[in-house]
């Protein structure tokens, strides 16, 4: 259950995080909107003075770099939604998951299931932890079953000693 609400945590935490990119991004675009509109507000007065053909074209070029910064900033801001779409799918499948079943399997094995299957189907430090759970569980056995025999060779010899 704890692995549950760590879960939920960790989505929540997400969708916060979307949410504040969202909010930023509205900001960029609300911004580059006023910023455009207020070139081109400038560019309507600067027509009406008599201006030379270098200003025009410098006036023109300075409009033409803020539309390509608003661009990259459009695709960039595009592309944050995948890349915390990919981190998100990318921690709760390859870390989290594999994190709660492994918690699952320590809390059978500490009460005492010694039956309980564990799996390790990967290479990575998650395969290598279930690997070294699997290797604890089976030197439990092999305890368990020498303590089970011991205890009985005690019975028997204690049974043959008390007789009269």
């Amino acid at each position: 259950m704890a692995g549950y609400i760590h879960c939920k945590k960790i989505n929540a935490l997400y969708v916060l995080a979307f949410l504040m990119f969202v909010l930023s991004f509205s900001l960029i675009v609300y911004d580059s909107n006023q910023t455009v509109s207020a070139l081109l507000n400038e560019i309507s007065q600067l027509e009406k003075l008599p201006n030379t053909q270098e200003h025009q074209q410098f006036l023109q070029n300075h409009i033409y770099q803020l539309q390509s910064t608003h661009l990259y900033i459009y695709i960039i801001s595009g592309f944050l939604p995948l890349i915390l779409l990919a981190t998100w799918w990318l921690s709760r499948y390859k870390l989290i998951t594999p994190l709660v079943t492994l918690k699952q399997q320590i809390r059978q094995l500490a009460s005492g299931d010694l039956t309980a299957d564990i799996e390790s189907n990967s290479n990575d430090e998650m395969g290598r932890i279930s690997m070294a759970l699997k290797l604890l569980q089976a030197r439990f056995k092999t305890i368990f079953g020498q303590f089970m025999e011991t205890a009985q060779d005690v019975v028997a010899y204690c049974g043959h000693s008390i007789e009269w």
